[in-house]
């Protein structure tokens, strides 16, 4: 058994599936609710109301949303001690689970019959613009309904990071209902990535045809449903080989051959094929733009996110061994008033790597603190580890940036479904429940 902060892992831990039943797991309450954006597409959303043994006094919401092809299962995939969303719910937080349009727990929609082939191929046509201009409001708005605050802080997790960039640029009143948008790995124009056969595919599949040629224009990672299902040992393989090959990351941080198991597990969901489109994108025009229709030379070049105008309140943390996040571009493109904090971390670490309590959640829970108007501890996190900007430079001498048995069956879960989908369509305040 591994020990994670005096916690065993219990074996039967690896056969528990879906965020609500490791939720359920833990003793957490859960809830389900979906939303339905403007353009119809349900956003499935799981609360944890309250800590273990809290109750629901009007605590300070948070929003929790995962990455590129994840889903609300990277943060509580752990155990409480080492799952973002547990530690945040036990520290007295409301914390909310999203899980992007198009992932294993929010495939659905209004209008589109999904079982029909062509509203199949129609449901999949958005990219991280839709996110923003759609989803990204429709969930912060029905949280602040549901629980009557008028504001509400904001965890993203890579591209989860980016979709908020994105919605605050877009829209000044979403900037007076996030308080403050807390970036982990933060992403908007990723670095090129230290491997030449990634490059290459990138300046060369930068534009849509190639890739949708050869990936289609539907699902992306289908395989994702099957992984969980797979033997532990060949999953870990095939995620490292990936990984490790094309990423070029050592994950060493992130524990036991066990814990990473369990981890891994977790870690991946669907996603459009469009949407990682819109990344290549990005990456080989190197800026944060809206997606571009098709290659056409006529084609006017895509709009940059006009990121500078966001008022929301902004702390980042951003990995000193990450060759995804790009700190740099990030401060040529967003407001003075954004800061930056240096850990030494690689792209996943932030979510996890066995000592991210210690290193980086403790202090966000100080600022969430401050946030919700509750007088703020010491913080936990030294300057040794956690850097200002403005102490970056006299600190990097010190760091090395080198990026170089039978198990009984799961008892089955009850959740409370709290909400059926609710749309907020022509009026953002008006709830009402999909037949």
């Amino acid at each position: 058994m591994e020990l994670e902060h005096n916690r065993e892992i219990p074996s039967d831990l690896y056969k528990i599936t879906g965020t609500p039943a490791l939720i359920a797991y833990w003793q957490y309450p859960c809830e389900s609710h979906i939303v339905s954006g403007s353009d119809g597409y349900h956003i499935q959303l799981f609360r944890i109301p309250h800590g273990k043994n809290g109750t629901v006094t009007n605590k300070y919401p948070v929003l929790l949303w995962h990455g590129l092809a994840n889903s609300s299962e990277l943060f509580v995939a752990g155990t409480p001690e080492c799952s973002l969303a547990y530690v945040l719910a036990d520290a007295g937080f409301d914390v909310w689970l999203a899980n992007t349009r198009g992932s294993k727990y929010s495939y659905g929609h209004d209008d589109l019959d999904l079982s029909v082939k062509k509203d199949r191929q129609r449901y999949w046509n958005y990219s991280i613009d839709e996110m923003a201009l759609f989803d990204v409001p429709a969930v912060v708005d029905f949280i602040l309904e549901m629980t009557g605050h008028c504001k509400i802080s904001y965890i993203g997790f890579s591209q989860g990071s980016a979709k908020a960039f994105a919605a605050l640029s877009l829209s000044e009143e979403l900037n007076h209902k996030i308080n403050r948008m807390i970036g982990l790995a933060p992403a908007m124009k990723p670095k090129k990535v230290k491997s030449e056969a990634f490059n290459t595919v990138v300046d060369y599949c930068g534009g849509n045809r190639f890739l949708f040629n050869l990936l289609g224009k539907g699902c992306f990672m289908p395989i994702a449903e099957y992984l969980p299902g797979i033997s532990l040992s060949l999953n870990r393989f095939l995620i490292k080989a990936v990984i490790n090959n094309i990423l070029k990351w050592k994950m060493d941080k992130l524990g036991s051959i066990e814990r990473q198991d369990l981890l891994y597990k977790n870690l991946f969901s669907t996603t459009s094929v469009q949407n990682f489109v819109h990344w290549f994108q990005i990456m080989g025009n190197e800026r944060f733009a809206m997606y571009e229709e098709d290659d056409d030379v006529s084609t006017i070049p895509a709009v940059n996110y006009p990121t500078k105008h966001i008022t929301t309140q902004i702390t980042l943390f951003c990995g000193l061994e990450d060759n995804i996040s790009d700190p740099e571009y990030l401060k040529t493109k967003l407001p003075p008033h954004a800061e930056f904090n240096y850990v030494p971390y690689e792209h996943l670490d932030f979510v996890f790597a066995h000592n991210a309590k210690t290193l980086v959640w403790d202090s966000i829970i100080d600022i969430l603190n401050q946030d919700a108007g509750v007088k703020s501890k010491k913080m936990a996190v030294g300057p040794e580890i956690v850097m200002s900007d403005n102490d970056l430079d006299s600190e990097l001498t010190l760091l090395d940036l080198k990026v170089n048995g039978n198990v009984e069956e799961q008892e089955e879960i009850e959740v409370e479904v709290v909400s059926k989908p609710v749309s907020t369509r022509k009026r953002k305040s008006k709830r009402r429940a999909r037949k």
